[in-house]
């Protein structure tokens, strides 16, 4: 049965609501410490945690502004699977927890490379988000390379959202890193969407690192967003 999208609406913004108020919290959590952040290509390690937190502004015009807010967390089960959850907005804007797991495949040309399930809840639906990551470390220049994909698929009404994202890092010095995304993806009954962003990632001190980034579209979404983060590993 699929749920009315007037439904849906009321239903996101109560998660919406109670979501802002666990980001506060998060927040805090987050920012005791922070380290570098490491793609899903990586196996975390087993009893090891990283976190992050964002909160982001959107705007297609540059006056009238929207906020949303995204937490993930992510621990190593074992040496090889990594468990965790992701809070915050999805591909179809609507807010999103999703329960996941991932674990390596083997390796091929250097590039790391693992699988992703998740089950959670979008706007109020069920959904199964199936995924993978594919990432390598550069040596010169200092950096590193990956390519994320996921797609969410809503068990009530049988739509399929999906994204894409590649992104080129360099690490610059110790304490400072930058990297430039193209951020795409579809979400159903609307066009597909295309985002060119960057970020640069600042360690404040050991563990402490802040994340600031912005994007602008290059079809179908927001002109204006801008991003303020915080890393934790630990």
């Amino acid at each position: 049965m699929v749920l009315p999208v007037r439904f849906k609406v009321r239903r996101a913004s109560r998660l919406w609501r109670a979501g802002a108020m666990r980001f506060t919290a998060f927040l805090t959590l987050v920012a005791l410490a922070a380290g570098p952040a490491q793609a899903g290509a990586w196996p975390r390690g087993k009893g090891k945690h990283f976190a992050s937190a964002a909160l982001r502004f959107h705007s297609g015009t540059g006056a009238d502004w929207t906020k949303s807010l995204t937490y993930y967390h992510e621990y190593g089960l074992s040496d090889q699977i990594n468990i965790g959850v992701d809070f915050g907005g999805a591909i179809s804007g609507f807010d999103k927890l999703i329960f996941f797991a991932s674990v390596p495949l083997p390796a091929m040309f250097g590039v790391n490379i693992s699988s992703e399930l998740g089950v959670g809840v979008v706007a109020g639906e069920a959904v199964v988000r199936p995924g993978f990551s594919l990432g390598r470390g550069l040596s010169k220049p200092s950096g590193w390379v990956t390519l994320e994909g996921a797609a969410e698929y809503f068990s009530q009404s049988d739509a399929v959202d999906w994204k894409l994202d590649s992104t080129f890092g360099l690490t610059l010095s110790d304490r400072a890193k930058t990297y430039v995304q193209l951020q795409t993806g579809h979400q159903h009954g609307d066009l597909p969407f295309a985002r060119i962003a960057g970020s640069f990632a600042w360690q404040l001190k050991p563990r402490l690192t802040l994340d600031l980034g912005a994007s602008t579209s290059l079809m179908n979404s927001e002109r204006y967003r801008l991003k303020f983060g915080v890393w934790r590993e630990f």
